[in-house]
């Protein structure tokens, strides 16, 4: 599986690339729409661009899938503190793409670490991380133990794939 953050616009589609500058091993459309459905090897038909904005890609060459989620002017953390109930938001940064900050507060590690999420309140799409990268469905992030307690700034950048406590 594989799983990245993109900022979509394109007017044509798009086709799946098994690596770099190679044109001739792809994955295009096999059925579906814009945000899910298969994927079918050397196919002619491109997969439909979803509207303008910024999508998680998340493509399974086993399954032969591929599903998309847009991702808001929020993005969420939990865990913190080992407080799990509450989702508590970062915000979109004014004229960035995907690059989203917000203050958090620690008292105290976390034994599992936080984890960060695209929607309020739904615990399937997370990312986890450590040493200032993230991994999508990665394990929580433990950066706030080696933190002393107090009030940080949290900067995600969802299409670079990184976190910066500062």
């Amino acid at each position: 599986n594989y799983a990245g953050v993109v900022n979509v616009n394109s007017q044509w589609g798009y086709g799946i690339y098994t690596e770099k500058d190679n044109w001739n091993d792809f994955y295009k459309q096999g059925t579906g729409d814009a945000l899910q459905g298969t994927l079918i090897a050397q196919s002619e038909t491109n997969l439909p661009a979803p509207e303008a904005g910024v999508y998680l890609f998340d493509v399974s060459l086993k399954e032969l899938s591929y599903a998309l989620i847009k991702v808001g002017n929020e993005i969420y953390y939990s865990g913190l503190n080992d407080d799990w109930n509450n989702f508590s938001p970062l915000t979109l940064q004014t004229g960035s793409t995907a690059t989203y900050t917000g203050n958090i507060t620690i008292s105290k590690a976390s034994e599992w670490g936080f984890k960060l999420y695209l929607a309020d309140g739904n615990w399937d799409v997370t990312f986890g991380g450590s040493n200032g990268t993230l991994y999508y469905k990665g394990d929580g992030i433990t950066d706030d133990a080696t933190l002393s307690p107090g009030t940080y700034t949290l900067t995600v950048n969802l299409i670079k794939g990184t976190y910066e406590i500062k």
